[in-house]
This record gives C-alpha cells, structure tokens and sequence, in this order.
C-alpha cells in the first residue's frame, strides 16, 4: 500500500467547523493548513466545507478523517483471549450489546487493538463507539467536500494519537489531559504508540471561566461552583486508578495540557501540583492560528490516519456498525422469509390436493370410458349384424344341420361377426366331402363355400379331415332383397305368374354322381316357400370339382 503523504482532519466544535492538513515531518507530523467556517446550524455545515472545498483545490486527494465529539463516543478496554478476528469482532459486538442493550443500536464501533490478540496470551483490544447519528451529521458534511474518507476517530484519540506525532515524543508513558471549553475533561494515560486508559471528567473550561465570587449559587442548582483544585484532584485521582499496580519505574514523567482550560490562570500549576511531575502546556498553532479546540481534534484525526490507526467505518452499515434501520430491515427480511416460506408450503398441499383429486376424476373417467367402449363394440357389432341382414344364427344351423348327411360328422361351428361361417369336420372319403362341399355352397344361407384347409385323417388314413369357411348371403331366408325395376326397352322374360310363384331350385348334380335330393331329401316345409313380390333371382353358381 502506498504511504500517505498527508491526511485532512474534520471536526465540528459548536457552529465551527474545521478543516485541518497534516502532512508528514520528519518521525512525526506538522501542521500544513488550518481552515476554520462558522454555520450558524448543522443544515449549513455543507455550505461551510463547500466553500473551503473551494480553497483546498482540485489537485488535493489526500484522505479525510472524521473526528467525533467525546460525549458522543464510548471507550473501554476490554481484555480478551487468543483468538482470530472474527471472533474477536464477535466477542466486542457481544460486549457492546451488554454495555448499552437495546442502545447499542443507535452506536457505530470499532475494535482497536494495542497487542496481537491472536497470540498465546491474547491481547488488550480498546472498544470506541460512537453514536450513529454524529457519523450520519458528519458524512452530511463529507458528501459536500467530494473525497475519500479513511474513517472516523474519536477526539480523546484523535488528540492522544495525533499529538503524539505532532509533538515528536518518545515512547514513554505520558499523561494528556484535554480541557475542553464543554464537553468534560478527558485523561488519557499511555505512550506515543500504545493507548492506555481513557477517563472523561464532567467538568469543563467553562466551569472555571468566572470567578467563583461573581457566581449565582441558584445557576448550579444550591452547589457551590467547582474550584481549579478540585479538578486537579479529580484528575489525580482518575490517573491513580488507571496506573494501579504499576511500579514507579513504568509510572509518567510528564503530563501534556491542551485545550481551551490551558489558558486560565492558576490551571497549571494547580495540575503540576496535584500529579507531582512536569506538566507541559501545548499551545501550538499555524499562521497565527492556535490549535485548540476541534481544530486539535482535528489534526489529531489526520495524524492518526497518517499512522495506520484502526478507525470506526464512516458508513453505519459497515463491519463495525450496529445500526437500527439495519436490525430492523433484516427482522422484516426474516419476517417476510417467513411467511413467504409458509405462502409457499401451504401453496404447494393446495396444488398436491387439486392435483391428485383431478386423477381421481380421470381414473374414474377412464374407467367409465372403458366399460363404455366395450358395450359400444357390442352395439356396434349388432348394428353391423342387423345392417347386414343375413339370416338368423338359429336358421343357419337349422339349414346346416339339414344339409349335413350322415356320415359327416361337424366338429366346431363358428360365427364370425364379419358375416362369416367356420365349420370344421370329419368325412368318411374325398367323395362324401366333395357332395357336402356342393351342398354347403347351395344353401340358401351362403352365398359361397370355400375349402380353408384339408387333410388325410385316421388310421387307414381315408378319412378326411377338413376345414370350410362360407360367407353368409344378406338374404334371410323370408324375404329376398328387392331387385332393381326393368327398363321399358327390356321385356320381362317372365309372366306376372312367375312373378308371384318363384321356381323351385334344383341342386345341380355332375354326371355320374348321385342325385343329393335322394339321399339326403329336404322336407316339405322347406320347399314350400311364401310368395313374395320380389322374388330371389336364380343365381348359378359355378360347377366344382377336384
């Protein structure tokens, strides 16, 4: 990482706001440039440092700290174990939560830490958080001044760390004590590159600008107004308790006075009095200009972030941020995942149910459908039956059976619903199955007899076993189908007494064959047939033999 060659500090004291440049010196810093604007409120802060935007230039990109006011901040040292970071961020969020409860919300934070906290012993980590609503002030400001913002210190540290540079002291263990025109007095006890304790005292510069016989006692509620000695003894007594066990080798030598307080009278020796070492006064300014006040916070900022210091994150929502738009945002996030999550399960039981009773209705359909279909086949193929218009079953086997002489014997009979007769038998010999073949093709019911399948059957192997599909005439057997109308030019071969009495059918018969009517007459019934209107004509069939 590139080192900073300088860094500008802000800090708002009151209506001030100031702007300061630190730049780089030897070990330690100096000042570059102070620039102090007076806004009347806090909405004119941005008109302030867009106007000393003005005077810094285009050219300038050094980085901008921001300084927060003490009474707005929280230091604690925490002592912790060994542990990574993450932990140790945990560990300080955790803290932080204990310490303030349900405030803890309201404060931004970060964790500076003096020691590594990953060694075997762990370390001393300083908790500093400051108030969300001051960053939020401040970053107001910093969106006017158009830079990049390194981060955010509080004045107690900004004013330890950042005059530890600016004045170039060793590293010894040194006493700051910062007397502010309001806010408290803050004590700090370390050295130059490790920051002890923090105490803030309640009492000011202010307190201690008038004469004690000039006061109300009505002004201070009936309380006698301070007196110098008593802060110096408040801060004797702070300084004592932050170096309890300390031997007198690790003790401080020398104390630093800064702020508004160092310049009333009797300040100083009264503290040099009651700590007991050299007590240095810092009045320390720039082209005439003192540095005190938020202009040495100011610079002290800038000076921290010129030595790397861990700094709270400017954005509330950063790592070290505890925010209340952001807790409440994620407890309406997880509200929301949840109920979208219940919207989602009892969504998809909805779907599931309408799912499986649509099966429901489609098996039950399909069955319907099913047991529909097979009586359709049947009412389909009695409609074909009927359209047909062939004889009936009974009247068929009635003609067979006639027709059948005695030595054939019928084994199967089959009525296809193609109007088609299967019947499957023994003969004695090729000449009784060619006279039963003849009569078979004869019959008022077929309109022809063909031989399917034939074979020699038995032990003698003179039988014949045969297989015979004829195919059933469309004439009933009591009425004939009606005949078309002969034409005028077409004289009708027969008289109107032939119309009415058709000719009796005679079986043909091959010569030197018996006649079938003498071996196998038909009874009188069935050649006695009604008159009909439109008789049948006489078809002749083609003589067959094998």
């Amino acid at each position: 990482m590139a080192r900073k060659s300088g860094a500008w500090g802000l800090a708002v004291d009151g209506v001030d706001v100031h702007l300061v440049r630190v730049v780089r010196h030897g070990r330690g810093c100096a000042v570059d440039r102070i620039m102090t604007r007076r806004a009347d409120a806090a909405e004119r802060w941005p008109e302030a440092v867009d106007a000393m935007r003005d005077e810094i230039g285009s050219d300038d990109h050094d980085p901008l700290v921001l300084c927060l006011p003490n009474d707005q901040a929280i230091h604690r040292r925490l002592r912790l174990p060994s542990t990574d970071e993450a932990t140790t961020h945990q560990m300080v969020a955790a803290q932080l939560e204990i310490m303030l409860a349900d405030q803890a919300r309201t404060f931004s934070w970060a964790a500076l830490s003096n020691d590594d906290v990953s060694g075997d012993e762990g370390g001393d980590v300083w908790l500093c958080a400051a108030r969300t609503d001051a960053v939020e002030r401040l970053r107001g400001a910093v969106d006017a001044l158009r830079r990049p913002v390194a981060g955010a210190v509080t004045a107690a540290f900004a004013t330890w760390s950042g005059l530890s540079r600016l004045l170039d002291r060793p590293d010894r263990r040194t006493i700051l004590v910062d007397l502010p025109a309001t806010g408290g007095t803050t004590v700090i006890v370390g050295d130059a590159e490790r920051l002890g304790d923090i105490t803030v005292i309640a009492e000011a510069a202010d307190d201690f600008s008038e004469p004690a016989g000039d006061r109300d006692p009505s002004e201070s509620g009936g309380a006698p107004p301070p007196s110098i000695d008593d802060w110096a003894r408040q801060v004797r007594e702070s300084c004592d308790e932050m170096l309890d066990g300390v031997d007198a080798e690790g003790r401080p030598t020398e104390c630093l006075f800064v702020g508004h307080g160092a310049r009333l009278p009797g300040v100083v020796d009264a503290l040099r009095a009651a700590l007991g070492i050299d007590v240095n006064l810092i009045d320390r300014g720039h082209d005439g200009k003192r540095l005190e006040g938020g202009a040495l916070a100011a610079a002290g900022a800038a000076a921290a972030c010129l030595a790397d210091t861990p700094m709270i994150e400017p954005d509330p929502a950063g790592p070290g941020a505890v925010p209340t738009r952001r807790r409440f945002g994620f407890r309406r996030v997880r509200v929301a995942l949840l109920a979208w999550l219940v919207i989602l399960v009892a969504g998809t039981y909805l779907l599931d149910l309408a799912h499986a009773r649509r099966l429901e209705r489609l098996v039950a359909q399909s069955t319907a459908d099913e047991a529909g279909g097979a009586d359709l086949d049947r009412r389909l193929a009695v409609g074909a039956y009927l359209r047909r218009g062939g004889p009936p079953v009974l009247a068929i086997l009635d003609e067979i059976g006639d027709v059948t002489p005695q030595p054939i014997v019928l084994d199967s009979f089959q009525y296809a619903r193609s109007g088609e007769v299967r019947l499957r038998g023994k003969a004695p010999n090729n000449k009784e199955f060619s006279q039963y073949l003849e009569k078979i093709a004869a019959a008022r019911s077929f309109d022809t007899a063909n031989l399917v399948h034939q074979e020699v059957a038995g032990k003698k192997k003179k039988k014949i076993k045969f297989d015979v599909a004829a195919a059933v005439s469309r004439w009933d057997g009591r009425e004939r189908r009606k005949t078309p109308e002969p034409s005028p030019e077409t004289p009708n071969p027969k008289s109107e007494h032939d119309k009415t009495k058709p000719e009796a059918r005679t079986p043909k018969t091959e010569p030197g064959k018996p006649d079938p009517q003498t071996q196998n007459p038909e009874p009188e019934t069935r050649k006695a047939e009604p008159e009909s209107t439109n008789p049948k004509p006489e078809r002749r069939k083609p003589e067959r033999t094998r």
